[in-house]
């Protein structure tokens, strides 16, 4: 069986698929956001309690606990989760509509270093961009910034709560 993890800007699911692709489980929990002028940020210990919530209603539903041979994980792209050693999440998850960094995206877009990275590729700068969330924790809450020590996506801190690695993550989130 193959077991499918999706958050979403809204929820938490979780599907369970036999290996014909045939759908035989399914859960989901809805998740909150908070809204406060350009902020938009949940709560990354909801995420973990929900899951574990719609992972066992989707489970115990077919009884597939020692069934389940794969796991794949899909989430919002663009949202900023940021974690101390402990792997213990430091303040709300910044989401991908979340604005607050454009200050700091303006300020990016004008380093020489930039305009190299906007030459040779793909490379758009944005308020949504994660290095311009990044910058704007560093800049605005330092006492936080130095206690990171990674800067995870949705995808990575789900894979870190099942597996307690870092695996990889892939080039959107990392760009």
């Amino acid at each position: 069986m193959i077991l499918i993890i999706n958050l979403g800007l809204k929820s938490i699911r979780a599907t369970i698929f036999r290996n014909n692709g045939k759908k035989i489980s399914f859960s989901s929990k809805v998740i909150s956001t908070t809204l406060i002028n350009e902020k938009v940020e949940q709560d990354p210990k909801e995420w973990i309690n929900s899951l574990l919530n719609v992972l066992e209603k989707a489970i115990n539903e077919v009884n597939a606990f020692d069934k389940i041979k794969y796991i794949s994980v899909s989430c919002s792209a663009s949202c900023l989760v940021a974690v101390d050693e402990n792997f213990e999440p430091l303040l709300p998850v910044i989401m991908v509509s979340d604005k607050r960094a454009n200050e700091e995206a303006k300020f990016i877009s004008k380093l020489k270093s930039y305009k190299k990275l906007e030459v040779s590729g793909n490379f758009n700068i944005s308020s949504y961009s994660t290095i311009s969330r990044i910058l704007w924790l560093k800049n605005r809450q330092p006492e936080i910034y130095k206690q990171v020590w990674k800067f995870l996506s949705p995808n990575d801190f789900i894979i870190l709560y099942i597996t307690g690695n870092i695996c990889v993550t892939d080039p959107l989130n990392a760009e």
